[in-house]
């Protein structure tokens, strides 16, 4: 689906799951792109609209930075 196509589905479609669909296309184009932030936005949207479908989060696990936990003592 083209990129135009995909905004069209997100700007018209009510059908969360079809929006979530259409974020996450834009996702992995984004990640294709090495373009971080608007990658991380738009799964980010796709797993908040679609919360049973893991691809989002998992693309997420690999952009998000690994956060360490310091310890205080």
């Amino acid at each position: 689906m083209s990129q135009s196509a995909l905004v069209a589905v997100l700007l018209e479609e009510p059908d969360p799951v079809h929006r979530s669909r259409a974020h996450l296309a834009l996702g992995q184009r984004a990640l294709a792109q090495k373009n971080l932030q608007a990658a991380r936005e738009h799964l980010e949207e796709a797993a908040d609209l679609d919360p049973t479908d893991e691809t989002p989060r998992k693309l997420l696990s690999r952009i998000q930075p690994r956060r360490r936990f310091l310890s205080l003592f």
